[in-house]
Parts: structure tokens; sequence; C-alpha cells
């Protein structure tokens, strides 16, 4: 199911499972839970390593947003699939 999920979400935050204005620290806690989830390691499901790639790109984006000060709801920007 989380890697499905993953798959199917259309930016950072909601890959991360977050909010937009979440802080750095709170962006990192949301990767590490969601990092257990879909390492390819971890789970068998056949998708596991691109829903990984995804999940760490997003990580970094929503890190680069965070340190600009946030990005308001109507600017969210997708995640390549």
């Amino acid at each position: 199911e989380a890697v499905t999920k993953c798959l199917a979400a259309e930016d950072c935050f909601d890959v991360l499972n977050i909010g937009t204005q979440e802080s750095a620290p709170d962006i990192r806690k949301a990767y590490l839970k969601m990092s257990v989830l879909l390492h390819p390691d971890k789970n068998s499901h056949p998708q596991a390593e691109e829903a990984f790639v995804k999940l760490t790109q997003a990580f970094k984006e929503a890190t680069e947003l965070a340190e600009e000060g946030g990005m308001p709801t109507a600017a969210r920007v997708p995640v390549p699939k």
C-alpha cells in the first residue's frame, strides 16, 4: 500500500505525507519513517525501488523548499514520475 500511495502522489509533500509548511527536521522525520516502509531491502513490492527513488527526490525537493521558507499550497510542484 505504501508503494502504491507513493507512486500515485502528485508532489513532494504528498509523497512524504506532510504539510507544505513543515520544518526541515519534520521533513527529515517523515522521510526516515517512509524510507523504512519503502526501501527495496525491506519491501518486496515489485515497484519498491521506483517508489524509494521518488521518495528520495521528494525529500530533497521538500528540504530545499523548507530552507527557502516554505511554499504556499497553490504553488505545489509535481515530483517527476
